[in-house]
């Protein structure tokens, strides 16, 4: 992320000297605000008479956030609670959290709105990240990097457009004609736009492209100012949220069932334990820490993204004390190949992690540590059984345990889960969430994911030993005494379905914790542990989206013939497992991506990352239609 050295303060108020240009106003920023693009949107009006679900906004630029707090406050006066204002904006330059609160600080009437966003703000890194605000009723997606990169990674519908930045004199990358052609192709027939220049060349390009010009009367000192609409394109998605069906009851199912609960939909989860995350989500701990290795890669992206997104997801959630602690995470590098992807990872200017020498790292964990490494102050463990069981309590969750899913029908209304001969369940929608159990059903037998057995260690702690302040990472983990003992894990044996608790997996953990923490004395005779299956994929990246009918594949021939044909999807059918040993990073992201696109909303990650991910990825490649899979954007 790029800060901007060049910002200034006249008169109280904030200025770029890199673009020798106003933030804001400096007759009334706010009042400026409002008058040319809340009122030139119309929003208000549309708002108090809207039908849709959720409503769209992208903005070209942030800045101070003063335009996104003032349509919060007119979004939370004039919509319905169950509706959700999705606020997408670029800003290449981010102001710091300091920044942001001093320039903010003149309108004491936003006060609720500035402190929501103040609590989310701290941490940003590159690209897209996706914040909730107001108990779910708004979405702030900030994208930080330039807006051409934003123009290739966007995928949604906008209702209004916010055409912001600085003066087009003093920034013209930002007022492209390309800029208005991908408006374009994001604009529906009731788009609408509004911008506070009046710049010929702005106005042509908007014609260009298709949106009506008009011209208003300027604020304050400013003669003109430029509205319209987009009056071609399609018509708006929109979903009506119904019943959904979720297969699986750990952090998959359950994060799954509350992104589309916190959207309307009724979530029935069925489980065939008796309670949930009794597999691999079972564990008493899981650290929370992104393991990024080097290089520009989906892996690393998915986990950059997901820590972004997770760590204020998880303030939100209001859990109950002991499900989890950000005390810290140490990554250390143990061999000289650690220390190369280390260093690779701290050479990315993350403001979330920082590099550490072996010296410094003693002093953060408390004990001796002999080896440099990485340091996540924010990351920490969670308990991932208590954490599905509070999400579970959402009062549109409905749990049907004991209950095993075992064959999918589709009818014409939606689709039909059976037990044997026994009807479970019906819903407009079906979330398999079951883990390495998704290839039991036949129309995702082609989803490829593996099984991989780990075992966790217990170690008593006592009073004489050194106090552990944080989790300490290698070849395992090692975290603080929790409830009187160190959790040690975990033991990686594939194809191995056996979750019986073994004496050599324990034996395997000790000796990883003494290489990696050699003067680090444990009881261990007192030693017990866990043993649970993950489930992976052969690219490490889970499987996330909707469902090819295997039956309607067409050929390449077919395709050749017709360049524009859409994939033939299972509608209403989506996957969501295999994140292996980062179900705590990653479930709560692929969750909120997955209801995204269930609901035509603007997703909270890029187009590429999403292709990535995609379910039927294996079987593609294996025909060679590794290229279509682009074309799986949305669930339509």
């Amino acid at each position: 992320m790029q800060a901007n050295p060049a910002l200034l303060w006249k008169d109280g108020q904030p200025y770029s000297g890199r673009f020798d240009d106003i933030y804001f106003s400096d007759e009334s920023g706010l009042q400026e605000s409002d008058y040319v693009f809340l009122q030139h949107n119309q929003l208000q009006q549309r708002w108090s008479s809207l039908n849709s679900a959720h409503f769209t906004i992208l903005e070209t630029g942030f800045g101070t956030g003063l335009n996104f707090l003032n349509t919060c406050r007119l979004w939370l006066q004039h919509s319905q609670a169950k509706q959700k204002l999705h606020f997408v904006s670029c800003e290449k330059y981010p102001l710091t959290l300091d920044e942001l609160k001093q320039a903010l600080s003149i309108w004491p009437e936003l006060a609720p709105y500035r402190d929501a966003l103040f609590a989310c703000y701290a941490h940003l890194g590159r690209g897209f990240q996706r914040f909730h605000l107001f108990q779910h009723r708004i979405a702030l997606t900030l994208f930080i990097g330039d807006i051409a990169d934003l123009m290739t990674q966007f995928y949604g519908q906008v209702d209004a457009w916010y055409l912001d930045g600085f003066a087009p004199a003093k920034n013209p990358e930002m007022w492209q004609p390309a800029v208005y052609q991908w408006m374009a192709q994001h604009s529906h027939r009731a788009s609408t736009w509004a911008t506070f220049t009046a710049a010929s060349e702005v106005r042509r390009g908007l014609q260009a492209a298709g949106f009506e010009v008009k011209k208003a009367q300027g604020y304050g000192r400013k003669r003109e100012m430029l509205f319209g609409t987009f009056s071609s394109g399609q018509q708006a998605k929109s979903v009506n949220s119904g019943r959904a069906l979720v297969i699986g009851a750990g952090l998959s199912g359950i994060t799954t069932a509350l992104a589309l609960a916190q959207r309307g939909w009724q979530c029935d989860v069925i489980e065939q334990h008796h309670a949930v995350a009794q597999e691999a989500s079972g564990n008493p701990v899981g650290v929370l820490y992104p393991r990024l290795g080097d290089g520009d890669n989906f892996i690393n992206a998915l986990a950059q993204a997901s820590y972004q997104y997770t760590l204020p997801w998880l303030a939100q959630q209001r859990l109950e004390s002991g499900t989890y602690d950000l005390c810290g995470v140490l990554q250390l590098a143990l061999h000289e190949r650690d220390k190369r992807r280390l260093d690779a990872a701290a050479q990315q200017d993350l403001p979330w992690l920082r590099q550490v020498s072996a010296e410094q790292a003693t002093h953060i964990a408390g004990i001796d540590i002999g080896f440099d490494g990485l340091f996540f102050p924010h990351a920490g463990w969670v308990n991932p059984q208590q954490l599905c069981e509070q999400l579970s309590q959402h009062p549109a969750i409905h749990l049907k345990l004991h209950q095993q899913a075992l064959t999918l029908h589709k009818t014409a209304l939606g689709w039909q889960v059976y037990e044997a001969e026994r009807l479970l369940a019906e819903a407009d929608i079906v979330v398999l969430a079951n883990a390495y159990r998704i290839s039991q059903f036949s129309q995702t037998q082609h989803c490829q994911i593996n099984t991989v057995r780990g075992q966790i260690s217990f170690l008593p702690s006592t009073s004489l030993e050194n106090k552990l302040n944080c989790v300490v990472c290698g070849e395992r983990y090692l975290t603080p005494a929790i409830q009187h003992q160190y959790c040690l894990g975990a033991s990686f044996e594939a194809d191995d379905m056996n979750t019986d608790v073994r004496e050599q997996s324990h034996q395997d953990n000790l000796q990883a914790l003494e290489k990696m923490l050699p003067a680090f004395k444990v009881d261990s005779s007192h030693i017990s542990g866990r043993a649970a299956l993950r489930s992976s994929t052969s690219d490490y990246l889970p499987l996330l989206g909707a469902v090819l009918d295997i039956q309607r594949l067409p050929s390449e021939a077919e395709l050749s013939r017709q360049a524009n044909l859409a994939p033939p999807l299972l509608q209403g059918l989506y996957v969501h497992a295999g994140h292996g040993a980062k179900g705590i990073l990653q479930a709560p992201l692929c969750a909120e991506i997955l209801a995204s696109q269930i609901n035509h909303e603007p997703l909270p990650v890029g187009l590429s990352l999403l292709t990535a991910l995609n379910p039927n990825r294996h079987l593609l490649k294996q025909r060679g239609l590794k290229k279509w899979r682009q074309r799986f954007l949305s669930p339509e």
